[in-house]
């Protein structure tokens, strides 16, 4: 939920906007109600009449002679092959006339680039046609995506269409006009489907067909059904770009682990750390939604997209490689610039064989990628971007992070943003129709309930020539002052900003004011949006909000003695910025954020086995069949420490440690006696 003032001119006008965490699923006019059906197929392809229906189509020609593969995606013959064009190009016997490579990759060409999507339901799905709206529906409010009915002018569209079986074209079709179909066929109707088939047709490939599939699920072809082994064929690195996602076994686009069995019990895909795991989804995953927003850019402006950084890619036979960076125009208008190819423009470079697969060419860091979602779907989590270069013919990561929180995992506190404000009062506002709420007056505030005891308020802001400040207020009968606790100064401020507040306790009855001032420009604004309010432990090793949200730095250094202040240095040697347990990850965050930000600490692994039988699964290949996990509990195992060797350097090491010299002189300790103090 979001809170905006916005101020006018004459008179001064105060806008509230109250952004409520529902999209109305209302496309080209017509209302539609959710249609999730509980006894919906759970998974398209552990569906056997569905496989029969699927395997006759895959053995048949369809429409314009494109042929059905992976089951459910219709492939256009006459779609151009980059590999094929860059050969062309790059066998010229003259070298001085040889032209200038072009991407080895297409995936950018078929994004819908205008972000407003015709379509059209043909009569014959009319009978599904609530489904269909209601899964655009969802794939609207999740991105930055229109669906609309077509129009006489649009060249490119969906058309959706009773056939035989579920199955899509993959993107738009940008050498040629016309539509791409989707056909929702018998035990096709459900909303997981549907979205599904439509983001087949919004670019995306199958979830188990990704390149580094092997290292997370294993096939078993053996229970495949004869005929169908085609379509657990993993994809070249020229025929997919997953935008810095990990692999998803959630995925709404992933098969489930009977996917075209043989026979009930006989799986085909397993997870490898977890045979038992479901895979695949009803619902779009968190990783879902990412992909699809960062593959329409949704946080970019209509115009010219950032550049995209792709690695060297080569064709099957790696006579020819190339390395490009490209961009597309985003929207209805023309960009500006030449050389564009179908709405997007590249730069295109030469690389070698041995550079498959690596994002940069040369030693230097590439740009950050923006931070990701909250890992966490409640409570407390964290936020990562990253960024890349070649070292050593090696491709090195470099991870930040930093705390996020999108809702209580279980309840909600009286000033949560979740409660909409229901227990805050306002001052001459009204509410109007889709969730805005707007009043008039130079500045804006909200006023919690009354109460007691020590609280922390943490919410998030974001100004232009504005000011935020909380204010703790009591009641007339308590003959006291208010008091401000925070606030900021009158400016801008772009992104969101995390603030977090101690209300201290008091004797008397007090409550909340958050307050939003502005200047007398009518572009001007102040929003707060993600309001928490929780109690404070007194008996709580802070008695405050936890540190290192207002400013990362690390608490013990306001220590004053000399031997904390080293702790966190310390603390982030041993990899403890890492930690696999997310609560001791987030108190390393909270206490030592400082540290946490700089690069020699936030990309050292915890020296640390976290199991006793690190050692076994180490030597029984569970270092590369499971590589994730084995690296984050089992560092030491995997050979993948970079702290010092497991020892004591000194005699008495053991003597000490049994005198509690572990932890009064923990510094000198845990370099000189690892083993005794037990800190590998």
């Amino acid at each position: 939920m979001i809170i905006m003032w916005s101020m006018g001119v004459i008179p001064y006008m105060l806008i509230l906007v109250l952004q409520y965490n529902f999209v109305k699923a209302e496309l080209a006019d017509e209302v539609v109600a959710d249609d999730d059906d509980p006894s919906a197929i759970s998974n398209i392809w552990e569906n056997v009449v569905v496989q029969k229906r699927q395997l006759g189509i895959g053995r048949s020609v369809m429409d314009d002679h494109a042929n059905l593969i992976g089951g459910d995606i219709l492939h256009d013959p006459d779609e151009p092959d980059p590999t094929l064009v860059n050969l062309m190009l790059g066998r010229m016997d003259d070298p001085a006339q040889r032209r200038p490579p072009i991407p080895m990759f297409n995936w950018h060409l078929k994004v819908w680039m205008t972000r407003d999507i015709p379509y059209i339901i043909k009569p014959s799905s009319n009978k599904d046609r609530r489904v269909i709206l209601s899964g655009m529906a969802r794939l609207k409010e999740v991105s930055c995506l229109n669906f609309r009915k077509k129009k006489s002018n649009d060249k490119w569209w969906l058309e959706f269409f009773y056939g035989v079986g579920c199955y899509s074209g993959i993107g738009k079709k940008y050498w040629k006009t016309g539509p791409t179909v989707i056909s929702i066929g018998l035990n096709c109707n459900y909303k997981d489907i549907v979205m599904h088939e439509v983001l087949h047709a919004l670019g995306f490939a199958h979830e188990q067909s990704r390149t580094d599939r092997d290292k997370h699920v294993k096939i078993k072809m053996g229970n495949v059904i004869q005929g169908f082994a085609s379509n657990f064929k993993k994809k070249k690195l020229t025929e997919g770009f997953y935008f810095g996602t990990p692999y998803d076994v959630e995925s709404i686009m992933h098969y489930g682990n009977s996917a075209f069995s043989k026979g009930k019990g006989r799986t085909t895909i397993e997870k490898l750390n977890n045979p038992k795991e479901k895979l695949g989804g009803k619902k779009l995953s968190r990783w879902d939604i990412e992909e699809l927003n960062q593959m329409y850019q949704c946080k970019a402006r209509d115009g010219w997209s950032p550049w995209i950084n792709t690695p060297c890619l080569c064709d099957s036979a790696k006579r020819f490689c190339t390395r490009s960076t490209v961009r597309m125009c985003l929207g209805k208008k023309a960009c500006p610039g030449s050389k564009q190819q179908f709405g997007a423009q590249h730069k295109s470079t030469y690389c070698k064989r041995s550079e498959e697969g690596v994002m940069e060419g040369s030693t230097k860091w590439s740009s950050w990628t923006s931070y990701s979602r909250c890992d966490s779907k409640c409570g407390w989590g964290f936020q990562t971007r990253t960024r890349r270069r070649l070292r050593n013919n090696k491709n090195e990561v470099d991870r930040k992070a930093k705390l996020c929180r999108e809702k209580r995992c279980s309840g909600l506190s009286f000033g949560d943003s979740g409660e909409k404000f229901t227990k805050w009062s306002r001052t001459r506002f009204s509410v109007k129709k889709g969730g805005y709420t707007s009043a008039t007056g130079k500045s804006g505030y909200l006023k919690s309930i009354y109460f007691s005891g020590l609280k922390c308020i943490m919410f998030k802001y974001k100004t232009r020539s504005s000011s935020v400040s909380v204010s703790e207020v009591f009641p007339s009968s308590a003959k006291r002052k208010s008091k401000k606790l925070f606030s900021t100064r009158r400016g801008t401020v772009s992104t969101w900003k995390l603030a977090a507040v101690t209300v201290p306790t008091s004797k008397f009855r007090h409550r909340i004011v958050i307050k939003g001032s502005s200047s007398k420009s009518r572009s001007n604004f102040a929003s707060i949006s993600d309001i928490f309010v929780d109690n404070i432990d007194i008996r709580s090793k802070w008695k405050k909000c936890p540190p290192g949200l207002n400013v990362c730095r690390d608490e013990p250094v306001t220590m004053k003695d000399p031997k904390k202040r080293t702790e966190c240095k310390r603390r982030g040697g041993q990899g403890e910025c890492n930690h696999p347990n997310a609560a001791l990850r987030r108190l390393m965050y909270h206490e030592c954020c400082a540290t946490c930000q700089e690069q020699s600490y936030r990309n050292k692994i915890l020296c640390k086995n976290q199991n006793s039988r690190c050692e076994e699964w180490a030597r029984n290949g569970q270092c590369t069949l499971n590589s994730n996990w084995m690296l984050a509990n089992c560092a030491p195992s995997c050979g993948r420490c970079t702290a010092a060797k497991c020892e004591d350097k000194n005699k008495q090491c053991k003597t000490w440690a049994g005198k509690g010299e572990c932890k009064k002189n923990s510094n000198w300790m845990s370099n000189n006696c690892a083993k005794s103090c037990r800190q590998c």
